[in-house]
């Protein structure tokens, strides 16, 4: 089985990308294209932030659902703005794997949103009853 990375590590991994550019941007005083380093630095550093959240979500949705804990009306409706009709939950009653499939119909879903400010990061993950992640 192949091992999967954790949010944070891909999100580490994303910054230090973001650190390497702004290096070259330190180390390459003559490249015209200077600004646009650092450009692309802030932007991937954003991108990486954005999906920390969004995968970090994902990996806790299944056990929330698995776990009997209750579900917000906020969550029936993500789910169902996702995909998850009565169309798709008969399918999953067939389905070896039912909570990974709704896993990528989540991921899938949230990769057209951006969960870069505070305010998308907190309603998100008040879907499954987090609120005020700012104050924890």
């Amino acid at each position: 089985m192949a091992s999967v990375t954790k949010p944070i590590t891909t999100f580490e991994k994303t910054v230090e990308r973001a650190v390497s550019l702004l290096k070259l941007h330190e180390e390459q005083p003559a490249l015209e294209e200077l600004d646009d380093l650092i450009r692309a630095a802030v932007i991937l550093s954003v991108a990486g932030f954005d999906r920390y959240f969004t995968a970090k979500y994902c990996d806790i949705l299944v056990p929330h659902l698995k776990s009997g804990q209750r579900i917000y009306s906020e969550l029936y409706d993500s789910l169902e703005a996702a995909g998850l009709n009565a169309k798709f939950a008969l399918e999953l009653l067939a389905s070896e794997r039912p909570f990974r499939k709704i896993r990528t119909i989540v991921q899938n879903s949230l990769s057209s949103h951006t969960t870069h400010r505070d305010e998308k990061i907190d309603e998100l993950f008040s879907r499954i009853g987090l609120k005020d992640l700012r104050k924890v």
